[in-house]
């Protein structure tokens, strides 16, 4: 796509001639009276005009020798539609993210998608950025039962990729007077215990113990 270039252009455009005719008209070669249309340079200089602000508008400088021009800008500034977004991501990361910014959406949508298993034993996976650096949010529950002679050892569901960042544990209500602690947690599991504190000295009994767990 050019501009005209030859000895008969003009540097700046001329002023456009008044309106003719609000009725659309159309070339015709002539006959019957009429004479062959004679486009005028107000036409011209208007489709040239509009042909170059496309190039423009998709930051292309005109190039003689090429033809495909007006198909590379139509492309940079319209979105495909065969495969919606496919077009951005080949441009790269940054106009992935400044994509992403744009539509409001920032570093949440790189985050990604949580997972998870939703049972009596579970978990749910919290994909987050925090500082610009992906983190993986992991709460983890479940139910077991003490042992009278031993701690109960507790399996995670999945295992936390860093750290575990707290515990909870407790006795169903019904058992009020019922204590339950746990111990030696890891990344992959921790141990229970449960007591009764009736009647004096705290003993061991077989009992369910719910237990919460979360980490990253």
């Amino acid at each position: 796509m050019f501009h005209v270039d030859n000895n008969t252009g003009v540097p700046v455009m001329p002023a456009v001639s008044p309106l003719y005719s609000a009725l659309r008209l159309f070339f015709t070669e002539g006959g019957n009276g009429i004479p062959p249309t004679y486009p005028g340079p107000d036409w011209f200089n208007t489709v040239q005009s509009e042909l170059l602000n496309i190039l423009d508008q998709a930051g292309i400088d005109p190039d003689k020798a090429d033809a495909t021009q007006l198909l590379t800008a139509f492309t940079r500034l319209f979105l495909s539609r065969e495969n919606p977004f496919a077009d951005i991501k080949a441009d790269g990361p940054a106009a992935v993210a400044q994509g992403l910014a744009n539509l409001g959406l920032g570093d949440i949508a790189l985050a990604g998608v949580g997972g998870g298993m939703l049972s009596g034993n579970g978990y749910i996976a919290l994909p987050l950025i925090i500082s610009g650096v992906k983190r993986t949010f992991i709460i983890q529950w479940g139910v077991t039962t003490s042992s009278s002679t031993a701690t109960a050892v507790v399996t995670f569901q999945t295992t936390f990729p860093n750290a575990i960042c707290g515990v909870l544990t407790g006795a169903p209500s019904a058992y009020s007077s019922y204590i339950s602690n746990s111990s030696g947690e890891s990344l992959t599991g921790m141990n229970i215990n449960c007591y009764s504190s009736v009647g004096g000295s705290p003993v061991r009994v077989v009992n369910p113990v719910f237990w919460l767990a979360w980490g990253y």
